[in-house]
């Protein structure tokens, strides 16, 4: 059940949520030089030099990367989806023997071919592009593509006749130099620049009278999942941009001209295609499916697709051969979630060791039968901080949790500020009587006095637990006060096998105090502002713990011998949330994985394979 992927793919895209510069890909070769017959290879790690910002929690340990590696990873802004309205991949002539054309010429693009692989929950894409230059001089051509927003890419060819040149990373400025004296001498060469996450411009200069160009773009990323499905999306347009402010100049090839407020607005806007469809002659694609799991549906919503099921894990797709195609994005989903938690794992090894994802994916719909009991414990800051909106919404999240629970959970209420206060000695279960008295008992509060947290939260912590019940302790608090470690040291002493999650209410809590107190409590932090849709997150805050899928999990490993696991300790299945655990291994070989956890009111063991 093993399946192989080069693992550092995931550093590379959780990396990618935490840069902030841009940089770019860089191929160059003499044209008429010594050394024309040979390929340009990349040593990206001697090109670039720096830092890469570490991630809070990327999953997978944080080891420095190869720099060039990292650099691909990094973006500086997050703009929404790609809208409809033009063919990708325009490849336009910026110059014919040095001087730009009277009009606008779009080179000939005779074919797109994409390949994605997809491993586990990582997508490998490579797209290939085609083109022929027809004209009777060299020319320059602009390439605009689009990729997916979260997308790294590490690796870019152009092929021109029997020559292949790979790409080196370079910062952008640099490049972009690099770039203009290579064209000035006449050299071939191209330029990758990344516009925004989701859009890329290549430039290729002094491409010869009759020379076939081919392009290949290979990135990674990983795929959504949600509601018991993973989407796949291949952006095939780069829709047309309002572009506000005043007009500056025009410094791209596209229609649009720049302006104040968008300085690159003609380097993000290429021509303006058929909305609706496209020949379906020039491109082709194709899907590699090992989901790790068994697969339960396979659909794409945007296309019509021939499907090839090679056995119940693994899938080949391709798009049906029509004369028209929907000029959109290409999207696929597949539903992997069954009638109980599956189990899959996903490897790689290579000079630097074994690498290694287990992948643990809920059920698609946890069933009250199948619900882990909970035992539910709020703990309300009252104190002055908390004055009108905080503590407001707070009892307005703690009226939705005590609503919302079953018969079969468990609950108390606990408050603190100057003193601590508790609703009944110790929790009860559920009524709708009790529900109601609760509610009434919180309805009261007022705010006023101190904050005594370390000692709300020992009372809350401390009282009598039920077997075979998860505890969930509930937090909420503007988080002012100054012994945060009093406090830490309070949950690590008290929690035993609580989980702890914490609801950060105001316009300026104590991030670092909360979310904090959610890591040693193996739970996790939400937070509600008054400029925003409160609501959304007390929706979000009672969905995140509403239905546990598996509870207390364990992983004995047999003979593997298995090091710096991430996270080392196992967190709980919830409805809609896979868990993945990345690590490492010394020597490869052939055991059995034990998982065992608590599946409502029974323990639930599973057996993974693995060679």
């Amino acid at each position: 059940m093993f399946s192989f992927f080069r693992i550092f793919v995931i550093a590379i895209l959780l990396l990618s949520l935490f840069g902030c510069h841009r940089f770019s890909t860089l191929c160059t070769a003499g044209y008429g030089a010594p050394n024309a017959g040979r390929s340009g290879v990349c040593n990206p790690a001697r090109n670039v030099s720096f830092e890469v910002p570490r991630p809070k929690s990327s999953g997978l340990e944080s080891k420095p990367a190869p720099a060039a590696v990292a650099a691909l990873a990094h973006t500086a802004e997050r703009p929404g989806n790609l809208a409809q309205g033009v063919n990708p991949g325009t490849l336009e002539v910026s110059q014919i023997g040095g001087e730009k054309p009277v009009k606008k010429l779009e080179m000939p693009l005779k074919h797109t071919e994409v390949k994605i692989d997809v491993s586990g929950f990582v997508a490998s894409a490579t797209v290939t592009q085609h083109y022929h230059n027809q004209f009777e001089k060299p020319i320059e051509a602009v390439y605009t593509f689009p990729l997916p927003n979260d997308a790294a890419v590490d690796d870019m060819q152009m092929k021109i006749g029997e020559r292949t040149i790979k790409g080196l990373i370079k910062r952008k400025d640099e490049a972009r130099k690099i770039y203009e004296q290579a064209r000035q001498r006449g050299q071939r060469a191209s330029l990758l620049e990344q516009e925004r996450p989701n859009i890329f411009t290549q430039f290729v200069a002094n491409i010869m009278p009759s020379d076939n160009i081919v392009i290949s773009i290979r990135y990674v990323n990983i795929l959504r999942y949600a509601d018991g499905h993973y989407e796949l999306v291949f952006p095939m347009v780069v829709g047309p941009r309002y572009m506000p402010g005043k007009v500056t100049g025009y410094s791209g090839t596209g229609w649009a001209l720049d302006t104040d407020i968008v300085p690159d607005a003609s380097r993000i806007a290429p021509p303006v295609l058929n909305p609706e469809i496209r020949t379906g002659h020039d491109i082709a694609l194709s899907v590699k499916l090992d989901a790790g799991v068994p697969i339960q549906h396979v659909q794409s919503p945007s296309h019509q697709i021939n499907l090839n099921k090679i056995n119940p894990h693994e899938y080949t797709i391709k798009l049906q051969r029509t004369d028209r195609l929907p000029n959109k994005d290409f999207v696929l989903r597949y539903q992997v979630a069954g009638t109980a938690p599956e189990i899959a794992t996903i490897a790689h090894h290579d000079e630097r060791g074994g690498f290694f994802t287990l992948i643990i994916q809920p059920q698609k719909t946890v069933t009250d039968a199948q619900v882990v009991p909970r035992e539910l414990i709020f703990i309300l800051d009252t104190s002055g901080s908390m004055r009108g909106f905080p503590l407001a919404k707070s009892k307005e999240a703690m009226e939705r949790l005590i609503q919302g629970m079953r018969p079969m959970d468990r609950f108390n209420v606990v408050r603190f500020a100057g003193d601590t206060g508790t609703l009944w000695e110790q929790p009860r279960l559920y009524t709708q009587a009790d529900a109601n008295q609760a509610s009434y008992y919180v309805s009261g509060f007022q705010s006023g006095g101190g904050t005594e947290m370390g000692k709300g939260i020992t009372e809350a912590l401390s009282q009598p637990a039920a077997d075979g019940y998860l505890r969930i302790a509930f937090l909420l608090t503007d988080g002012h006060v100054g012994n945060e470690f009093g406090i830490f040291q309070a949950i690590d002493k008290e929690r035993r096998s609580a989980r702890v999650f914490s609801l950060g209410v105001g316009s300026s809590v104590n991030r670092y105090l909360l979310d904090r107190i959610a890591e040693l409590g193996r739970g996790e932090a939400f937070y509600v502002r008054q400029d925003e849709n409160s609501e959304k997150v007390i929706d979000q805050f009672f969905q995140r713990v509403d239905r546990p899928a598996l509870a207390h999990i364990e992983i004995d490993w047999g003979n593997l011998d298995v090091t710096e696991l991430q996270p080392a300790k196992v967190p709980d299945l919830w409805a809609g949330q896979p868990i993945r655990i990345h690590g490492r291994y010394t020597k490869g070989g052939t055991d059995t994985i034990l998982v065992r956890g608590q599946l409502a009111n029974r323990v639930y063991e599973q057996k993974v394979r693995v060679r």
